[in-house]
């Protein structure tokens, strides 16, 4: 049988944790708070056999950011609405938010059923149904045989059509979590749609974005998330983002039970080795070795809220993607206002560089006073800034919106020319696996040449009858940049300026390589924030020299980061991805919060 992940919304106080228990058992309200308070403050996961996982989401307007961080990534939503109170605020806002995902399925239960009588109840359950009408989510069918007896199944319109009919009734179950009303005809409507549950595309790249991290005596730290993009397996070595730290998956898990491979769409709960569960936490993610690279813009397919304020070239707002969160300024690019309901292209720029994948959503929203804006689609997760109101760009961008995979590769190694583009540019922008894109590329009129870029066939062609021998003029420019870097490096010691001011074309970029393999150059990464820096290799010998009498006099209660930045009179900006080239070369090893003496500067002592 197929799986279905469904993310159970509504209003708070409208029985979402009442009918999941009811449904399955199971308590999803596992918080002292919680239960003190009588709502839901964090996900709650439950399943249904081994068919359907539920994640009851918080229905307080105060916890939205929680409910959006468990509804990305899942196939259909079972909204709730109480039959005392009927459809309320946070109803609303949930089934916007779903649409905005582009959760194109929904099934409808009316709950407390037994406060009210039928009537009341049905007139809610059409009220809900008006509701997903308007938002774009369409009420799945359900087969005339579950609407029978006392749940009663009530349908969409009073007198539907022929065509109508023979789909099924699209209608609510009117349920009680205290009389069982409705119960087992819910639990039918939930298998029918794990049934016909379409399998995920498997051919991408493993994306796990993490909303809970926590320990097992004896174990080691665990992460759970719904996972997309590929299947995960025992062994599998991932990175961690956004510090690109390397772990491997020692075991998984669905449903308390050890599997041998997830697939996407699973709630999937996964034992690391390589990170300690202080480094671990809701927001990150993990991701197939360099599948993903951060940005600070991401370019979207948007489209506002009905109801929202006409949005502004340039305002501020809070993007939510995956299970994070981040600060970000929105740039209009084919108009200056984006009124209510409208769709647009656009980009954000956010505070900080973030690593999603193409394909995935992200939901603004105003900070204060509260209120989702907005939804889109990533069309592109590398993109820099775009030029605004230009032609070939919005061109550019229908096509990444519309375009199949094979359209997109096929349009993006034309317009990179002759000097070509690279597999896993190629994947990133699609969102498969390098491996997929290279299938694909056997059915489209490209190559890879020798230095292993992806070019059109008849460019390729001309550019081997024009460099037949090395282009000595190229390779005499790149050593005198090479030597350009090298000199503004070395003065600078441990403070060097930023990669990207360094790094300005082509031949900077084959300079930069050329002294990190000549060992001239050193890259190191600060892996919490994914920050890196290039070290001119004389400025990591000084660092030595200063810090061994530091670390000898202190013999093994080591030393902290702040006595570090002091010593070698850096700040943590510098010194962070110094430490981690320290560690990984074994000068320095790290013990909590401190550093002691590596074995490699124990030899060297």
């Amino acid at each position: 049988m197929s799986r279905s992940t469904v993310g159970v919304i509504g209003h708070v106080d409208h029985g979402k944790t009442a009918l999941v228990r009811a449904l399955t058992g199971q308590e999803t309200d596992r918080l002292p708070e919680e239960k003190a308070r009588g709502i839901s403050i964090a996900l709650g996961f439950a399943h249904l056999d081994e068919a359907v996982d539920l994640i009851d989401m918080p229905g307080h307007e105060r916890f939205v950011r929680t409910m959006i961080s468990g509804a990305t990534g899942i196939d259909a939503v079972l909204l709730v609405v109480a039959a005392n109170e009927g459809v309320q605020p946070q109803t609303v806002e949930h089934v916007e938010i779903a649409g905005l995902l582009g959760i194109g399925r929904a099934l409808v239960a009316v709950s407390k059923c037994d406060l009210v009588e039928p009537g009341v109840a049905e007139l809610v359950a059409a009220e809900a149904l008006e509701l997903l009408e308007r938002s774009g989510l369409a009420p799945l069918p359900q087969a005339g045989g579950v609407g029978g007896g006392p749940a009663m199944m009530v349908a969409h319109s009073p007198t539907p059509s022929p065509s109508r009919k023979r789909e099924g009734n699209c209608g609510a179950i009117l349920t009680s979590a205290v009389s069982n009303q409705g119960i087992a005809e819910l639990r039918q409507a939930l298998r029918a749609l794990a049934e016909h549950q379409h399998s995920r595309p498997a051919d991408g790249s493993t994306w796990l974005p993490i909303d809970r991290a926590f320990a097992i005596p004896g174990h080691g730290p665990v992460v759970t998330g719904t996972l997309r993009g590929a299947p995960l397996s025992p062994g599998d070595a991932l990175e961690l983002l956004p510090s690109r730290r390397k772990v491997r998956v020692r075991a998984l898990q669905v449903h308390g039970a050890a599997i041998m491979s997830a697939q996407p769409g699973q709630r999937v709960a996964a034992n690391l080795r390589g990170v300690e569960l202080g480094q671990l936490a809701r927001g990150m993610a993990l991701a197939a070795a360099g599948a993903l690279e951060a940005a600070d813009w991401l370019t979207l397919a948007l489209r506002s809220v009905p109801e929202s304020p006409a949005l502004k070239n340039g305002a501020r707002m809070r993007a939510l993607f995956g299970t994070q969160e981040a600060e970000a300024r929105l740039r209009l690019l084919d108009r200056d206002v984006l009124e209510p309901g409208e769709a647009c292209f656009a980009q954000l720029r956010l505070a900080s560089p973030a690593a999603i994948p193409a394909g995935e959503h992200v939901i603004l929203r105003r900070a204060s006073p509260a209120l989702t804006l907005a939804g889109g689609r990533v069309l592109e997760l590398e993109a820099h800034r775009l030029r605004r109101h230009d032609g070939a760009v919005l061109d550019w961008l229908e096509l990444l919106r519309d375009g199949s995979p094979e359209e997109v590769i096929a349009a993006e190694v034309t317009r990179a020319g002759e000097v070509g583009t690279t597999v896993q540019h190629l994947a990133r922008l699609t969102a498969l696996a390098p491996a997929r894109v290279e299938e694909l590329l056997q059915v489209l009129p490209v190559e890879v040449n020798r230095a292993g870029a992806v070019v059109r066939q008849e460019a390729a062609q001309s550019r081997r009858r024009l460099t037949l021998r090395p282009d000595p003029e190229r390779a005499r420019a790149d050593a005198e940049r090479a030597t350009e870097i090298a000199d503004l490096l070395q003065p600078a010691g441990l403070t060097p300026p930023l990669p990207k001011v360094l790094i300005i074309d082509a031949s900077s970029h084959r300079a930069v390589e050329m002294l990190l393999r000549d060992g001239t150059l050193i890259r190191a990464v600060d892996r919490d924030k994914g920050k890196e820096l290039l070290f001119h290799r004389d400025a990591i010998a000084a660092a030595r020299q200063l810090l061994s009498p530091l670390l000898g006099a202190k013999d093994d209660g080591g030393i902290l980061v702040s006595e570090i930045c002091s010593a070698l009179g850096i700040s943590r900006k510098f010194c962070m991805p110094l430490l981690d080239h320290l560690d990984t070369v074994r000068f320095t090893r790290r013990v909590g919060d401190r550093r002691v003496a590596g074995q490699a500067m124990r030899e060297d002592s």
